[in-house]
């Protein structure tokens, strides 16, 4: 199964099951660990007398598109007995109730010179990668950032440091900011993944 395929079951764009999951390949085997999105992942339930598809997507805060999706259904039919993955959320990332807010304020981009210096991560700064330097938050944390105004929203890695400057609340790669439709505004930033003690520079 290929990283493509998860996102669309998903509905989440395949750069944010990425920037969880740096290390995956972009083809994978049955068995391997995927971090998803908070209230992305699935729960199972055995179909019961009465149930359809639209009353165990108002249950569950989700849509029929999104079970059908999961379990390739080709229609809206279910039987009773039948197991079901139903995701336990929207899945759009401002409606999963998202933590609370770490920090508020506006981005600055990598300037492009820096493509290829070592981070302090250890890794190499690549514009195309979806990562941010932040004056504390721990190396390998993932981030929700999004634009209140608009409503774009992208997942990224903090990989670097930058010093502590007011108002500015993280420096971002090209990607990030172009997957925020280049903001001038303040952003929020949250943090929804923290590495565990083995995958820590």
């Amino acid at each position: 199964m290929s990283v493509i395929e998860v996102a669309f079951r998903l509905g989440v764009p395949a750069d944010t099951l990425l920037a969880l999951n740096p290390d995956l390949p972009a083809v994978f085997s049955a068995g391997d660990t995927l971090l998803v999105p908070p209230g992305l992942a699935a729960v199972a339930i055995r179909v019961r007398a009465g149930d359809t598809l639209f009353g165990l997507a108002t249950r569950h805060g989700t849509t029929v598109a999104a079970i059908r999706a999961r379990n390739d259904l080709t229609s809206d039919r279910i039987r009773v007995g039948q197991e079901l993955q139903i995701p336990s959320g929207s899945t759009l990332p401002d409606r999963v109730g998202l933590p609370p807010s770490e920090a508020e304020g506006r981005l600055t981009v990598y300037p492009e010179r820096f493509a290829g210096r070592l981070t302090a991560s250890g890794r190499p700064y690549d514009p195309d990668a979806f990562m941010l330097a932040h004056p504390s938050l721990e190396l390998g944390t993932v981030v929700l950032i999004t634009v209140p105004g608009t409503g774009h929203s992208v997942f990224a890695e903090v990989a670097d440091r930058m010093p502590d400057r007011e108002g500015i609340v993280a420096e971002v790669s090209h990607a990030v900011y172009a997957a925020l439709g280049n903001p001038d505004e303040a952003v929020a930033i949250r943090v929804v993944d923290r590495p565990r003690e083995e995958e820590r520079p």
